[in-house]
Parts: C-alpha cells; structure tokens; sequence
C-alpha cells in the first residue's frame, strides 16, 4: 500500500481551501494546505467579496448622508471623499478578518502550511520550492483571476482590476468600466456615489447579462438615477493612454463610433481559472480558461483529484 506524507493536500487558501483543510485536520486528515501568496485568505478577503462590501457600505453612507434632508435632518456640509482614508478602512476591515484566516490559526488547527508555486510531478506528489510532498488525495482551490481581453491598446494603456481598486491613492474624476457584470456594476454605483463620473461600456443589450432581463432593468434605471453613464451594445475597439486621461474607442449600434475619456479604466470583463503552471496537463487533467473538469462529485478524471472554488 502506498505511503503518502498527507491523507489531503489542499491547493489555494481561499474560501474554498481553508473550507476543506479546516474540516479535514479537525476532522483528524494528516492535511498540507499550499498557496501561492504570502498571505491566506484568497481573492474574496483581499480583492472580492470583504473590500467590496466594505466599499460599498462606505459609499451607502455618504450617498445617505447627501440626503439628510429627504429625512427630516439638516443638511449636511460634506467634503470631497479622501479615498486614502476610505483604502484605510477597508484595509482595517482586511486586517480584522485575516486573524481568523490566518497560519496560525490553521496550525493550530492541526495542517501544515506552506507558501510558493505547486506543480505536479505525478499523480499523488507535488514539488514545491525544491521539495516534493505526496498526499492520497488532493483539493484544486486555486480560484480565478481577472480576464484581460485583447483590446488593441490595452496593453500599453494603464488599466485597473479588482485588485488594484481597493488601494487606489486618490478617487478618480471618472472611470470608465469595461464589463457590466456583477463587480463592474458594484463599483460603478459604488464610485459615482463617492463622487467619480462613471461610464459602464458593455457589448451586450443588459448590464448583469446572466440575470433576470426585468430585474437587471430595474439596476440599470436605479444607476442611471444616480448620473452613471452607459453604453449597452457597445464593443471596444481600442484604448490610448494620454498621460493624465485615457481613451476608450468604442462601436456603438449602426457602427457609430463614440470616443470616451477618462482618469481611470477598470477591466471586469469576466475571470479566468488559476490553472497554469500545475502542471496538470502531465497528469491527465483537463481544464480550460473556465476552470477544471469534473463529474458531480467534484472530481477530475484522477479521481482522487477534487476541484473546488
């Protein structure tokens, strides 16, 4: 019988991974949980799901503040947004949750962690940094990162993503938002409620495509209420950095073209899967841009290969 150096071993410590290696080790697994950052958490403590909220909170007060009077309340002398402050806060709120996420809770727990770049020698084993670890079974939980579409220019323009948003040094005059998916749309009534003109540029006929036609209206008219521009059935066609501004070249229906310009442009035009440099392809794993493939118990064609996240 073969002699593992783990019962499971866990790739990526995002929600998904720190879900399996807490119930694993407490569940009394010999469990070796991996990530490729310096720090746990994933994409939705750093980049998603808590900076957003946060963000979002932040930006519902000060458009409530705005209408005091709607309320019966004086009016209220607000100031230009600090955006460094605001970045402040929701690092705070980072800060207060990555205790819980953090190495040493999850050794206390019982699993071993290690940091760096994992790739698959074999079915069972993993190198890492210059050693090699073998686990029964393993856990993909490496989740997804911004798509970057091949838009002539953007390469040699200066874009933003999800993962630059959070921590930007001041609030930009106007963003345009390439994408109108559940992140653009979030930051786009986030940001114009700060006080950032905002234009969302979206090549299909709705904001939040994959949702309801009728409530997806209702969002759409709710940021049009609130001054933010947009631009549905529109492709980009290039973009050009101008120094202070950048420049967005868009088709609009009947082929007319539209130059927009703007002090910042976020990209959330859709994710793509953390796959490459697993070497996965050696070990006979399918997987694409969109993520692994897998039967309904979430296993890959090696069975003791799992994907979650």
């Amino acid at each position: 019988m073969p002699n593992y150096d783990f019962d499971m071993g866990v790739i990526g410590a995002g929600a998904a991974g720190l879900t399996v290696t807490a119930g694993a080790a407490q569940l009394g697994a010999k469990t070796l949980l991996i990530e490729k950052e310096n720090l746990l958490g994933g994409d939705c403590l750093h980049y998603g799901c808590v900076p957003s909220k946060t963000l979002i909170r932040t930006a519902q007060i000060y458009h409530q503040m705005k209408k005091a009077e709607e309320f019966g309340l004086p009016p209220v002398d607000l100031r230009p947004v600090d955006y460094q402050q605001v970045a402040k806060r929701i690092q705070s709120v980072i800060n207060t949750i990555q205790k819980h996420d953090s190495e040493e809770r999850f050794c206390g727990l019982g699993a071993k962690v290690e940091y760096g770049q994992a790739t698959f020698v074999d079915e069972h084993s993993i190198r890492l940094n210059g050693k090699t670890f073998s686990a029964k079974n393993w856990v993909i939980a490496t989740g997804s990162s911004p798509s970057v579409p091949p838009i002539e220019g953007l390469d040699r323009t200066p874009f933003i993503t999800n993962k630059e948003i959070f921590s930007l040094d001041h609030l930009p005059k106007s963003m345009a938002i390439l994408g109108a998916g559940p992140i653009a749309i979030e930051m786009a009534q986030a940001f114009s409620r700060l006080g950032t003109q905002v234009s969302v540029i979206q090549r299909s006929n709705q904001i939040l495509s994959k949702e309801d036609e009728d409530m997806a209206g209702e969002v759409m008219e709710s940021l049009i209420s609130e001054n933010v521009r947009i631009h549905l059935n529109a492709t980009v066609v290039s973009t050009k950095d101008l120094g202070t501004e950048r420049e967005i070249i868009i088709k609009e229906p009947q082929d007319k073209m539209n130059t927009l310009r703007a002090e910042t442009i976020l990209v959330a035009m859709g994710r793509e899967a953390n796959l490459a440099g697993l070497g996965l392809e050696n070990i006979g794993v399918q997987f694409n841009g969109k993520g692994l493939q897998v039967d309904r118990r979430l296993r890959t064609p090696q069975k003791h290969i799992y994907a979650a996240g």
